[in-house]
């Protein structure tokens, strides 16, 4: 939900951006170019150590990873803003302003869609990315010889890296100690193959 509502504040923030790019770039304003180099220059330097600190956490968790958006967005505006200000500064093209303005907002935007779009498959329990169900389903007959059927199997993840399975498999009448070695196989598997931790398996007879 974090990340959810990181990305809506996201399109937001970008779209009241776009919205006075626009107005600037029809009708230019007056830049200070100096104060704005001052202060795009003190941002960089502040997302610098915001992304350096955060790089490498991003990729486990969805919330992190929206965090982490947020300051590498923060940190390309802070240096195209420090080179648009020192254009500004030089030649008083205030076009330049509006102009950078509408560039930020198009690549932030995009990386936006791409955070929305993660954390709406995760509260949609779709599957994760890289697993396909009907493989997972046919690798485990192909390993495990004393399934026979997989029905009803469903794979989804509940956050970032912790993904859950439930699925009705028909083996052969077996003694309750048989059926949870083949459940230990099954779990070992999926956890090892497709980092799938928590399984509800419920076994039925095969005839």
């Amino acid at each position: 939900m974090a990340a959810l509502f990181n990305g809506l504040f996201l399109f937001g923030v970008t779209g009241y951006i776009f919205y006075e790019g626009v107005k600037r770039l029809l009708n230019p304003q007056p830049v200070l170019g100096l104060q704005m180099f001052l202060i795009a220059l003190l941002g960089l330097v502040v997302n610098i150590i915001s992304v350096f600190v955060l790089y490498g956490t991003q990729r486990e968790d969805l919330n992190i990873k929206s965090a982490f958006l947020h300051m590498l967005a923060d940190t390309v505006s802070s240096v195209v803003v420090v080179i648009g200000a020192v254009i500004i500064h030089f030649t008083s093209w205030f076009i330049v302003d509006p102009l950078v303005s509408i560039g930020l907002t198009v690549v932030i935007f995009c990386w936006a869609r791409g955070l929305f779009r993660d954390s709406i498959n995760v509260l949609l329990e779709t599957a994760p990315k890289g697993i396909n169900v009907d493989i997972v389903s046919k690798e485990l007959k192909e390993s495990i010889g004393e399934i026979k059927e997989i029905s009803d199997i469903h794979i989804w993840e509940i956050t970032s890296k912790m993904y859950s399975m439930t699925a009705h498999i028909k083996i052969l009448n077996m003694s309750i100690d048989k059926n949870k070695e083949i459940l230990d196989k099954i779990n070992k598997y999926v956890d090892e193959k497709y980092d799938i931790e928590h399984t509800t398996i419920q076994f039925e007879p095969y005839k």
